[in-house]
């Protein structure tokens, strides 16, 4: 989910706020579990782009530079990732994880006044 930005924000009675880390929330992996599948994206991205098409040029440019060797390419592609949010089946264990780190949160601050 490239170009997104999110934040969670504890707003407290006395007015102060406290975000939550993103750790609650998002997930972020790599792109290929192996350099055999990220040079196989890799090969198979040139070849599209050989065959041409409008959008052939564009195909993965942001994990990889078309235009760096192949080596590159394949270094790139193995050192990407991807950001998920938490899958739904995991939210009653982080929520309560989260509540858990928010009560401490404000257990630390320091008194308002």
């Amino acid at each position: 989910m490239p170009d997104i930005d999110a934040e969670i924000i504890a707003y407290l009675r006395d007015g102060r706020s406290i975000p939550l880390p993103d750790c609650f929330y998002w997930v972020t992996k790599k792109r290929f579990s192996s350099r055999e599948e990220a040079q196989c994206w890799v090969e198979e991205r040139q070849s599209a782009m050989a065959q041409g098409g409008p959008l052939s040029k564009l195909a993965g440019l942001a994990v990889a530079d078309p235009q760096d060797p192949i080596e590159k390419q394949i270094q790139d592609a193995m050192e990407s990732t991807v950001t998920y949010v938490i899958a739904e089946e995991h939210n009653d264990t982080i929520s309560q994880q989260a509540a858990d780190w928010l009560r401490a949160a404000i257990l630390g601050l320091p008194p308002s006044g």
